[in-house]
């Protein structure tokens, strides 16, 4: 009987931590996507306490954020070519989301524009950040949001990290 007990328990433990939501990279994945989901896991743990998943390669939850570069990306959006800084936030379903972008800061958007639409997350400079408390992840089924930033360099101190040449 202790047994039993003792089984059902770790069954339910299992699943009460079990994260359901899912990111995933590319099986190579490159300093902005590693960026970009770790943006995300941290985030989306302080919004719902939940931990999420990082994979390299294939999905294994229930719903998954496919980033950057992967091939589902690919295979959803396209071989489409994003111009500097252009993101792409779009979701497949209520399962199945892509964020992407072009380069050197389009995917980091991406991942901040999600973000702010879904936690109504806030930064109000490097040290202060609102996070809105949410039971779990979700997102339209029809959810796209895609653009460019106005502007080459944004934030408060736009000296921090930006080029000469920007």
């Amino acid at each position: 009987m202790k047994k039993i007990i003792t089984l059902l328990l770790l069954l339910a433990a299992f699943f009460a931590v079990r994260a359901d939501v899912g990111i995933v990279l590319p099986e190579n994945p490159d300093n902005l996507e590693v960026m970009a989901a770790k943006e995300l896991a941290e985030h989306i743990k302080l919004a719902t306490g939940k931990n999420i998943s990082m994979v390299n390669g294939n999905p294994q939850e229930t719903q998954n954020i496919f980033i950057g570069s992967h091939p589902e990306v690919k295979k959803l959006v396209g071989d489409k070519k994003f111009d500097k800084e252009e993101y792409l936030v779009q979701a497949f379903g209520k399962n199945t989301l892509v964020i992407t972008g072009g380069n050197p800061r389009g995917l980091i958007y991406a991942a901040y524009e999600f973000l702010e639409n879904a936690f109504n997350v806030i930064w109000f400079d490097e040290w202060n950040t609102y996070v809105e408390k949410k039971d779990k992840v979700e997102w339209a089924e029809n959810l796209k949001i895609s653009g460019k930033p106005s502007f080459s360099v944004r934030g408060t101190y736009p000296y921090f990290g930006a080029s000469k040449n920007e």
